[in-house]
């Protein structure tokens, strides 16, 4: 499996792969890596907007609704939604993004319809092992028991734990995306880390985590792994701190985890990963 950072199709970028009618151009140095992986999981860090306008500039994240093209070819399988720019186009927004995302099969975890729905978990499964995986934001909304219309999980420790639980009981292994933490800070705050360790505490094997688009490090924690910030993926972000990212790749045999790597990446211009080289050593 491997597990990748922010993900932004929205701005700049968008309007390049539109007007090339080309989707795959973040992707084409990193897609043979993503494909490879039996699991690609990454934080989709803009909305799926059914209707302009969409920005060039600014910190409104509304991206296409083709964009959903770019994450299908790519081979990543599952997102987290759980974050401060899916809910850029509002509850349609959300709405027509996860419906969007699944139809094209791509799992969703950490938004949806209802409270339930954004805390059930996305379960892949994958030669008789059944992964499961959560996702939460600081960027909560509508995240009260029993609401219908759009959710976004929030960071509620006693929620988390249940829904590892429940995760548990219907899977082999439970993964935990947490979209927090301050950005451009390369230590986790406190309240992350509590929060993060609460996931392992509860029964997660490994977490996930985005938002301070640049890396922070990597723990093992009890019996798990916690990646405290995988940093930027694909995001046109110039300072060259958002320039390097972290690829997570953890390699199972059935359900137990044999080996955790950060695998370091470099963003090249116009938001396009690629694993680093031995050139790139020291960034």
């Amino acid at each position: 499996m491997v597990a990748v950072g922010d993900i932004n199709l929205a701005r700049r970028l968008g309007e390049r792969m539109h007007a090339a009618n080309d989707y795959s151009l973040p992707f084409r140095s990193i897609a043979p890596v993503l494909a490879d992986a039996d699991i690609a999981f990454g934080n989709l860090e803009a909305a799926l907007c059914p209707r302009p306008p969409y920005p060039l500039t600014g910190f409104s994240l509304r991206a296409r609704p083709r964009a959903v093209e770019a994450l299908v070819g790519a081979g990543l399988d599952v997102v987290s939604v759980a974050n401060n720019h899916f809910g850029d186009c509002g509850a349609e927004g959300i709405r027509f993004g996860v419906e969007r995302l699944r139809a094209r099969g791509v799992r969703t975890a950490g938004a949806g319809l209802d409270f339930d729905e954004a805390h059930a978990a996305a379960i892949i499964e994958r030669q008789g092992v059944r992964f499961a995986f959560l996702a939460y934001s600081y960027a909560a909304r509508g995240d009260v028991p029993r609401t219908h219309g759009a959710v976004i999980a929030g960071l509620d420790t006693a929620q988390l734990r249940r829904d590892v639980a429940a995760a548990r009981a219907a899977a082999d292994v439970v993964l935990v995306s947490v979209h927090d933490g301050i950005e451009y800070a390369r230590q986790p705050t406190a309240a992350t880390q509590r929060f993060a360790r609460a996931a392992i505490d509860a029964g997660a094997l490994v977490v996930l985590g985005h938002h301070p688009h640049v890396p922070q490090p990597v723990e093992s924690y009890n019996d798990g792994w916690i990646f405290y910030s995988l940093g930027n993926f694909v995001f046109e972000q110039f300072d060259p701190g958002t320039r390097t990212g972290l690829m997570a790749r953890l390699t199972f045999l059935g359900a137990k985890l044999e080996k955790a790597e950060a695998v370091p990446i470099v963003i090249e211009t116009f938001a396009r990963p690629r694993l680093a080289a031995s050139e790139d050593g020291s960034r």
